[in-house]
């Protein structure tokens, strides 16, 4: 005769979906703080941008990635096709514009705006960030 024991416990399931809900409730608070303090870049670059036409300054965009392996802010600017550019070989796209305004070409001289306004705004950003991840997490506790 065996010396068997057994248990069942009844909830796990539930406790496993309550964990995996907190994570991804922790995820959309990291997202929505770091979307906040990469606004606050986005906003100072789109300030300093030359605008020749304006379309630069309307597609500087942030994404967010939170995911294992860390969590990440970019602001850049995507690489939309300028429109009514004619019929060219080469279709020039606000990221290709970002880069020559940024650093110069041979013909152009460089207006840098990204960089400046990092620098102008950074003790900014990380105070937006914090400041909106605590909002998120008291309503998380809440």
């Amino acid at each position: 005769m065996a010396n068997d024991f057994s248990m069942e416990i009844d909830g796990l399931d539930d406790l496993d979906r309550a964990v995996n809900n907190l994570k991804n409730d922790t995820k959309t608070a990291l997202r929505r703080a770091l979307r906040a303090g990469g606004g606050v870049l986005q906003e100072a670059a789109e300030e300093r941008v030359a605008r020749d036409t304006g379309f630069l300054a309307d597609h500087i965009k942030i994404s967010t990635r939170v995911d294992e392996a860390g969590m990440t802010a970019k602001v850049g600017v995507s690489a939309e096709v300028y429109p009514d550019q004619g019929n060219r070989r080469w279709q020039r796209t606000a990221a290709d514009v970002a880069h020559f305004t940024e650093y110069g070409t041979k013909d152009e001289e460089a207006r840098p705006f990204m960089r400046p306004a990092f620098d102008a705004s950074v003790d900014a950003i990380v105070q937006e960030f914090f400041s909106v991840l605590q909002d998120e997490m008291e309503k998380l506790n809440d």
